[in-house]
Formats: C-alpha cells, sequence, structure tokens
C-alpha cells in the first residue's frame, strides 16, 4: 500500500519497494509471479491518470477491482462489485440448495433454515469491514 499526492511519486515510491520485494525475494530463493501481480488505486477523484507500476520487468496497471482475501476492493471503495459477486454467488447457492429439497411434500422448517442459513452467510461474510466504528478485538 503506497500514498502520494500525484501520479509520478505515486510510481517512484510503489516501484522502489516492488524492487525491495522482487529482490529479496530472489535473495531467499523464491519465485514472484509479476505477470499475476495486480494492482488497485482505491481513489474516489473522478479523470486521474492511471499509475503503471513495474515488477520484474513486468509492468502492472491498475485494474477497477481486485480480489483480496475473499473481498472484492474495488477503485471508489463502494464495494458494489463485492455486493454484485456475493449476490451472484449466494443466488447460485441457493438455487442448489433448492434443488436438494424434496419435490414432493416440501421440506421441514428446521431444514430450510438451515440451508438458508448458509447463504444468509455468505451474504454477510466480510460485512463488519464496512462499519466504520467497528472496535478492534
Amino acid at each position: 500500500m503506497t500514498r502520494a499526492t500525484n501520479k509520478e511519486h505515486l510510481e517512484d515510491i510503489a516501484n522502489e519497494a516492488l524492487g525491495i520485494i522482487h529482490d529479496w525475494t530472489n535473495a531467499q530463493q523464491l519465485n514472484l509471479a509479476a505477470q499475476k501481480t495486480e494492482a488497485v488505486m482505491v481513489t474516489r477523484k473522478k479523470g486521474y491518470r492511471r499509475p503503471t507500476f513495474e515488477v520484474g520487468g513486468q509492468h502492472i496497471t491498475t485494474k477497477k477491482s481486485v480480489r483480496y482475501l475473499g473481498i472484492e476492493i474495488d477503485s471508489g471503495r463502494r464495494f458494489k462489485v463485492h455486493e454484485e459477486t456475493v449476490g451472484a454467488k449466494a443466488m447460485k447457492t441457493a438455487q442448489a440448495l433448492s434443488r436438494i429439497l424434496p419435490n414432493i411434500g416440501g421440506s421441514s422448517t428446521t431444514k430450510r433454515q438451515l440451508l438458508s442459513s448458509v447463504v444468509h452467510s455468505q451474504l454477510l461474510y466480510t460485512a463488519p469491514i464496512w462499519e466504520p466504528n467497528t472496535p478492534n478485538t
């Protein structure tokens, strides 16, 4: 994570940090998959020029969103992409679980509650990060 006031300064800081990381991984005899590296510009500014970063000779351009630890982080910090992704996943799960239930005679309330709790958990996963006043525990 890097912070700067203009594009050139941001590129300088980030590229220096990425170079240090690349050199360290090489010294530890680890391979960094530079072609898989992703970056997102987290800002609410409009009309900014997208920076380009470099790692191990690979150029990395910023994307509108990246997936990190199960969360879609978008550039505007609005979680719209995350909501759409999780909503689609929960819908698929609900459809798959509804096909499991017996067609004749229905299912018991406890079974329906159990299956709906799976979808509910998928929808609320990572929800605490949206609350700005969540205490650190």
